[in-house]
């Protein structure tokens, strides 16, 4: 992880996250934080910012609702063994980050059309096609000091036509308004590939594992 205060942005991170899916505040827990998402998904989610393999096993040793998670910023190869029967990885991730300019007016193909509705603390994002259904879209959380980009989509027959990053200048333009200089991020393998010819930079690879008893 080198010189990078990982600690500080994985915070930084649940702060914005939980504010991109109007998810109740999260919960301070040993070394991290926890989230009662109750979704369709997941019941509730531990997200470790300073993990130690003490604090890990306080969490997976305890008995927990099914699908309940625990991401935390590391190697997977290492993680992974602390944790008991009935949890199993989930997708691998990446925690990213890169400071905030104004970005370029990054305008859409012809006949795209871009909508964003910007609330306090929440912006979304969304391209319109020429025939007026979404095809693109994004949110962005505007924590207390980062803003977290979340939910990046595009439409599988929309690609190659630059709509993710026309969405990313769209949400960076009013995380910067809104007094923000760096913004973090949780990818998938492919969401990486994106993000770093954008300009994002790694900081580590996150371990995710949800409780998914027989």
């Amino acid at each position: 992880m080198g010189a990078w205060p990982v600690g500080e942005y994985v915070d930084g991170w649940v702060d914005g996250w939980t504010r991109s899916r109007e998810a109740p505040r999260p919960d301070p827990v040993d070394g991290g934080w926890y989230v009662a998402t109750r979704s369709a998904t997941e019941h509730g989610r531990f997200v470790l910012s300073d993990p130690t393999p003490e604090r890990l096993a306080g969490i997976v040793e305890q008995e927990h609702p099914p699908r309940t998670g625990v991401k935390l910023p590391g190697d997977p190869d290492e993680w992974l063994p602390r944790f008991r029967e009935g949890w199993e990885p989930d997708h691998a991730g990446w925690f990213m980050t890169r400071a905030l300019g104004h970005p370029p007016g990054r305008q859409p193909p012809t006949g795209y059309e871009v909508a964003v509705d910007a609330q306090p603390r929440l912006v979304v994002a969304r391209v319109l096609a020429p025939e007026g259904n979404e095809v693109a879209s994004g949110r962005m959380g505007l924590g207390a000091s980062y803003a977290v980009a979340d939910q990046i989509v595009t439409d599988e027959r929309h690609r190659r036509l630059g709509l993710g990053t026309v969405v990313m200048a769209a949400l960076e333009r009013y995380a910067v308004e809104a007094g923000l200089d760096r913004a973090v991020l949780g990818a998938t393998d492919d969401g990486r590939a994106l993000y770093e010819r954008l300009g994002w930079d790694v900081g580590a690879p996150l371990t995710a594992v949800y409780y998914r008893p027989a």
